[in-house]
């Protein structure tokens, strides 16, 4: 038996155990942003070595570098680049190009950046409600990417989460009515209007 050692112990210091490969992903936050978002890099590189970095090169749409970033993984392997801002009024509407480098390996991935929406709220109906009038709305969103999911704020506790919510005011007052509209991106849209209730 040990002899056996011997022999087995010199095979494993020589080198015969298989070295780890190198690998890298990355994938950003969204797939569509608008001008008015914030983008968010994240990835993992195995192994961790000391010494190297993560190095992120951004091309617009032109194929120009439009960002450049550089990070060290974690000991986990776990990496993020945030905060790379794309609200400029130069910003290139289309799909850029996102290369990750670690170690000599690489990692692509793109997403789109479009113009941001704008939103607006038509009514209310009827134009002069009372209390406990059913009160309807419309909004309008250009730019759309639907569907949307929507959130109402009424102003007086009621909500709602449909596209053409009805609502019915159980006291008189001026209420600030707001809509948000979240398209399937996560990217969000917001407007209000000033009822008066008699």
């Amino acid at each position: 038996m040990t002899i056996f050692l011997v022999v087995i112990l010199p095979l494993l210091s020589a080198g015969f155990v298989a070295a780890q490969e190198v690998t890298i992903t990355m994938a950003t936050d969204k797939e569509v942003y608008t001008t008015a978002d914030t983008i968010t890099i994240t990835g993992t590189a195995s192994p961790v070595a000391v010494g190297y970095d993560v190095s992120v090169i951004v091309r617009d749409p032109s194929g120009s570098i439009w960002a450049i970033g550089q990070t060290s993984p974690a000991l986990s392997g776990t990496w993020s680049i945030a905060n790379i801002n794309i609200v400029t009024s130069s910003t290139a509407l289309g799909r850029y190009t996102v290369t990750a480098t670690y170690q000599g390996k690489t990692a692509l991935t793109t997403f789109k950046v479009e113009e941001t929406s704008k939103a607006k709220i038509d009514g209310p109906y009827p134009l002069s409600p009372k209390v406990n009038d059913p009160i309807s709305f419309e909004p309008h969103i250009e730019g759309k990417r639907t569907p949307y999911d929507f959130s109402w704020d009424f102003g007086d506790g009621q909500k709602s989460i449909y596209q053409n919510p009805t609502w019915y005011p159980e006291s008189a007052g001026t209420f600030t009515v707001k809509m948000e509209a979240t398209d399937p991106f996560g990217n969000k849209v917001s407007a209000t209007i000033t009822v008066k209730v008699n």
